[in-house]
């Protein structure tokens, strides 16, 4: 598989993504595309949002997480949108969610991503879900510890949401 950043500079960067082995390699050149504040990049002919897809690195093995959150946030201090969907119509926190990453979830959640955007998606199973529902659905289907520390970590930002609300 080849993915080709596009964006903002002239220069097209390529690196492979070996997902079966569960290495993310050359993670270096993702690091460089972000460096060149590039917010969009090409995966098997499609236009992904950069931040989404970094999202995705975050549950492979032999990748650094602190480095994809580095990464992730430097991507929004360029200006890159934390809650576009990619092309599936999931968005980095539907990512942190779908791969049981609380972590990564409370992380989106504090830079200000939106966990009642819906998901877009041909999916009709997901197609409309926030990632309130979304968490909900794949726990039922799938239970585990992290996927209720993933439950718990939502449930918690919309208490602490709607107490600030009630506040003002």
């Amino acid at each position: 598989m080849r993915l080709i950043t596009t964006g903002l500079a002239s220069m097209a960067a390529i690196f492979c993504l070996r997902v079966h082995g569960g290495e993310l390699e050359a993670m270096q050149t993702l690091s460089e595309a972000t460096a060149e504040k590039l917010c969009t990049i090409i995966y098997r002919g499609k236009k992904e949002p950069i931040v989404a897809f970094t999202a995705t690195a975050y549950s492979l093995n032999g990748v650094d997480k602190n480095e994809v959150i580095y990464l992730i946030e430097k991507q929004i201090a360029n200006g890159c949108s934390l809650d576009a969907p990619d092309s599936e119509g999931t968005s980095a926190l539907n990512v942190a969610v779908l791969k049981a990453e609380p972590n990564l979830l409370s992380h989106l959640l504090k830079m200000g991503a939106d966990p009642v955007q819906r998901i877009r998606s041909n999916r009709p199973w997901v197609n409309g879900l926030n990632s309130f529902e979304f968490a909900a659905l794949l726990y039922k289907h799938d239970p585990s510890q992290t996927r209720d520390e993933v439950a718990q970590t939502l449930e918690e930002y919309h208490r602490r949401n709607n107490q600030s609300a009630k506040r003002n």
